[in-house]
């Protein structure tokens, strides 16, 4: 307040000190002191760290309290706001604010007015999209449920560092509203004087549009706690990222009316998706996926069959047809270090030998299939079981339908063996946090692939 000291925010383009080593935005507050003539002596914020973000301060009306906002352990969601008070010459262990302030989202960019008035964005408040500008109230000690400021400082765009002066009248906000001149643009506001018609009009306030869901195990229908969902709006391109809880729940905001991909991916689990419509007829705000989203874990020994792998009588080139569920297992591989034995059988019509051979030679042509495709021969085998692992009764000298005998007539993948180091391409080297919002060119061009109708 007296002009002696200064905190910044400076962003970062850092490695994380993670084993996955991503390059990354990572904001950290710094502050220098003056001597009236210039700045010197710029000194890092206690705080500051290589595994999360530490950004945009704020200081109380007598300098010795700082809010600030943070992605750090021990949050609500993806990044909280905190504070610091000023004792014994230093700061403070880091305080949250509480789930009255903070939610799943991002809390970002908090001005504190004398004290008691809270200004800050989020976008898992209820608003009208994007970030948008709240505030709250300190009484008898506790921060008040936050109010949306509304139009025309909030849109359904992106909202945020908002101050005001010391007369809580004039101020100035930054937005990426589209009438502006770059990405993101300042503007000043002014506070108005509310009329006897304004106050006795009601406000209706906007409400937000949730979506949610869970994801579990296929075979146990258990729940997988930690897995990252990906929700893709097909109209805007923007993908949001969530993270499942201890119930295997995720829940996001999203436009009431749109057209949507979700995903979710988890280290060797084969990864699930499906596409799905809002319309402006839901009369609820908070609606569930139309279903579960169902991981199928990967182990060693254990066996998938691909579907629609057909082949002409006594032939083994890969049908056309085939491509579709074949690239399904390439997708498996590129993500996932596996290696595996790809096996074909037959039914019982023919001798041993025959089918022996044919189905060793159909095994080979898949196998060579799967590595043109990109995957290290190293990592895939065929083998040819002929009519010795049959599944049902229908072996030489018992009468079986046609469904029955196809039904043999199969092509399936069995985990040889899981290694701990990712695939060069694995979609898995590139993390994003819960809350983020990415564009989909960031992501594999065939990321969100064979997602619809599902």
């Amino acid at each position: 307040p007296d002009f002696s000291i200064i905190y910044i925010t400076r962003s970062y383009n850092d490695r994380t000190i993670k084993k996955d080593h991503i390059k990354k935005h990572l904001p950290k507050i710094f502050y220098a002191k003056t001597n009236a003539k210039n700045w010197k002596g710029e000194k890092p914020f206690f705080l500051n760290s290589k595994e999360y973000s530490v950004a945009h301060p704020s200081l109380g009306a007598d300098g010795k309290t700082i809010y600030f906002s943070s992605d750090m352990p021990g949050g609500f969601g993806a990044s909280d706001i905190w504070y610091c008070t000023w004792k014994n010459d230093k700061w403070s262990a880091p305080v949250n604010l509480g789930k009255e302030v903070n939610t799943f989202g991002n809390e970002v960019f908090p001005f504190i007015q004398n004290d008691s008035t809270l200004y800050f964005a989020s976008n898992g408040l209820p608003g009208y999209g994007g970030l948008d500008v709240f505030v709250s109230k300190k009484r008898n000690g506790s921060w008040q449920t936050p109010r949306n400021i509304q139009k025309p400082v909030n849109s359904s765009y992106d909202d945020f560092s908002f101050i005001l002066d010391a007369s809580d009248t004039y101020g100035f906000f930054s937005s990426n509203r589209p009438e502006g001149l770059g990405s993101d643009d300042i503007y000043a506001c002014k506070r108005l004087p509310i009329s006897p018609e304004a106050k006795r009009a009601i406000i209706p306030k906007p409400k937000s549009f949730f979506v949610s869901g869970y994801v579990k195990d296929k075979s146990s229908l258990l729940p997988i706690a930690e897995t990252t969902v990906y929700l893709l709006n097909t109209i805007t391109g923007k993908v949001k990222v969530m993270r499942t809880n201890a119930e295997g729940y995720y829940t996001s905001v999203v436009d009431k009316v749109g057209s949507y991909v979700i995903k979710a991916t988890q280290l060797n689990y084969i990864s699930d998706c499906l596409s799905f419509l809002l319309t402006s007829a839901y009369t609820t705000t908070h609606p569930m996926i139309p279903r579960d989203l169902l991981l199928d874990k990967l182990e060693v020994n254990k066996v998938f069959k691909l579907e629609n792998i057909n082949y002409e009588f006594d032939k083994w080139n890969i049908r056309t047809d085939a491509g579709p569920e074949l690239d399904k297992l390439v997708k498996i591989m590129m993500e996932n270090p596996i290696s595996v034995e790809l096996g074909s059988h037959t039914d019982c019509d023919g001798t041993y030998l025959y089918n022996d051979v044919l189905t060793q030679k159909r095994a080979e042509s898949v196998v060579k299939y799967i590595i043109q495709k990109g995957i290290a021969k190293e990592r895939i085998s065929a083998k040819g079981y002929g009519e010795r692992k049959l599944i049902n009764k229908c072996c030489d000298g018992i009468d079986c339908t046609p469904e029955e005998h196809k039904a043999n007539q199969r092509t399936e993948f069995r985990i040889t063996a899981i290694s701990p180091i990712l695939p060069q391409n694995s979609s898995y080297r590139v993390i994003y946090k819960d809350g983020d919002e990415i564009d989909r060119w960031l992501l594999p061009p065939d990321f969100f692939g064979n997602c619809t109708n599902k």
